[in-house]
């Protein structure tokens, strides 16, 4: 039997990383690279957009191996795939390019689980742009919890934590709330003159989600003031994720004393102060769950949706 090779992909907003995976003949798994196209989510980019992404992959592939590599399964892990159209045309777009091979579409925090754990029960909690907790119990059961949208849910998520910064600077100089450091940060740095430039930003046509969110990259240094209002966003912020973990943990069914907790997304890497308060919280409250690092990452996990998939090998393409 030859070598196969699969590709994983993670579909970020802006670009999409994407591993190779090339499973020997005696069943060893090793990673033969990684390559990085741009953005492929169905609702956040034009179907032109998806399909010249697309069309890098093969040339790229062929620049990390050195030869022509027949694939022989690709994964997708991507955001917007709720979306009934979006699986259909990611799996159209490998066509185009001229793969036949089994092609699986999935939501990139199912990648990013599977990655985590390789298929062992344990706990994800994304807080990124959203927010969204996921596990996998000792039964194969999949849960959620979270990770509705950003108009009804996405608690604890970067987009809450720019939304709750710009709601505290308008109530500040309204004189509804307390002052905050907040308000000179954000205004110095974006050149706002008053609370008008602030609501024209807010908005503006061109003004989504991802822009609310990368306000939130001012909490972490006005927490370092030990600001009243940051400590209370952050305060709110680690509720809501800790809230996830609790309810999924409720549901989960174990027969181990402790299952592995990963924590993932932007806010996690990126704001201690949140990131150590929901550890401590969740030792509190969920003390099986044990915090561990990621075995491997979402383009991986998506690679493992092949490998996992019903279909038989011997029709898989080679």
């Amino acid at each position: 039997m030859m070598d196969r090779y699969y590709l994983g992909m993670d579909g970020g907003g802006t670009k999409t990383a994407c591993v190779l995976i090339c499973k020997k003949a005696g069943g060893e798994r090793t990673e033969a690279g990684e390559i990085e196209i741009p953005g492929i989510n169905y609702n956040s980019f034009r179907k032109e957009q998806i399909t010249d992404a697309f069309a890098e992959i093969p040339g790229k592939i062929c620049g990390l191996t050195g030869k022509i590599v027949k694939l022989s399964g690709i994964g997708i892990g991507a955001a917007g795939v709720s979306n009934p159209e979006a699986a259909p045309f990611l799996q159209s777009c490998v066509r185009k390019i001229g793969y036949d091979c089994p092609c699986i579409v999935k939501g990139d925090d199912e990648a990013a689980l599977l990655g985590a754990t390789e298929g062992a029960p344990g706990i994800l909690l994304i807080a990124g742009t959203g927010s969204v907790c996921l596990a996998l119990d000792t039964y194969g059961q999949k849960l959620r919890v979270g990770g509705w949208g950003h108009v009804i849910d996405d608690c604890g998520s970067a987009y809450a934590i720019g939304r709750d910064i710009l709601s505290g600077i308008v109530h500040a100089l309204d004189g509804r709330s307390e002052e905050t450091v907040l308000t000179e940060m954000v205004m110095k740095q974006l050149g706002w003159q008053d609370i008008h430039d602030l609501v024209a930003y807010v908005y503006a046509a061109g003004t989504g989600k991802r822009e609310i969110a990368a306000f939130s990259r001012f909490l972490e240094p006005a927490l370092e003031q030990q600001d009243y209002v940051a400590e209370k966003i952050e305060g709110r912020a680690v509720n809501e994720l800790v809230r996830l973990v609790t309810a999924a943990a409720q549901k989960i069914q174990k027969d181990t004393a402790q299952i592995p907790l990963i924590l993932g997304g932007g806010v996690m890497k990126n704001n201690a102060h949140i990131r150590n308060a929901v550890i401590r919280e969740i030792q509190l409250r969920v003390p099986f769950a044990e915090v561990s690092e990621p075995l491997h990452d979402a383009a991986y996990g998506a690679a493992l949706f092949i490998e996992r998939s019903d279909f038989d090998e011997d029709n898989s393409g080679d």
